[in-house]
């Protein structure tokens, strides 16, 4: 995909280039004047992404592709915990406070906690 407009007139559009024999979107900008550029190391497991007013945020994955850990655009550094199964079972927030998150065996969100020790639960029917 190289472009893609909204009901309302949001335009966005794309260019790609092939990095490591893959195609990436190397560029991304939109109709409202958002421009991105992007940078990847591929055995880093790391992209960088740059904005119009030259700020950079970055992320970086596992061997599954699933997010580990970015830095946002104000230097937030957030950590994502993945179990075997590819479930987030924590997220580290910037200040150093932590979410949690549990599961049944089909994956099914049972409990989050927030930093605080507070809990919601989830039940689900059994079809």
């Amino acid at each position: 995909m190289i472009r893609h407009s909204n009901a309302l007139g949001l335009t966005c559009e794309y260019r790609w280039e092939t990095i490591d024999g893959q195609p990436r979107v190397v560029e991304h900008q939109t109709s409202d004047g958002e421009h991105f550029h992007f940078r990847y190391d591929r055995e880093a497991r790391t992209t960088w992404v740059t904005d119009v007013l030259g700020r950079e945020l970055e992320i970086h994955y596992n061997k599954d592709h699933r997010v580990t850990s970015s830095r946002d655009y104000s230097g937030d550094h957030y950590v994502i915990e993945i179990d075997d199964t590819g479930n987030m079972t924590g997220l580290t927030l910037p200040d150093g406070n932590q979410l949690t998150f549990e599961y049944d065996e089909f994956a099914r969100l049972l409990k989050e906690t927030d930093p605080l020790g507070r809990s919601i639960r989830y039940q689900y029917l059994n079809y």
